[in-house]
């Protein structure tokens, strides 16, 4: 979960390209994520620990939103509902 923190570390600053930086450690930490899942073989559990992760799709959608890139803010947000 090191990229989860790295993401949420880029959102507390304020520099440019900052946002940028942190949608591309929160893609990664979704990333590896859904290959951790992997291992989880009932499909119950599966949904059960993705739902746990939910909130990190948000995340990325509502910094792809602020960064006006509203499509992929869309797709982001979808994912999330997907969990």
């Amino acid at each position: 979960m090191v990229f989860l923190g790295f993401g949420k570390a880029c959102l507390l600053r304020e520099n440019p390209g900052d946002r940028d930086r942190a949608v591309g450690y929160l893609r990664k930490a979704a990333e590896a994520i859904e290959g951790s899942r992997g291992g989880l073989r009932d499909p119950a559990l599966q949904q059960s620990f993705l739902s746990q992760h939910a909130p990190l799709y948000w995340m990325i959608a509502r910094t792809l939103h602020h960064e006006k890139r509203d499509a992929e803010a869309f797709a982001a947000a979808e994912e999330g509902k997907a969990r």
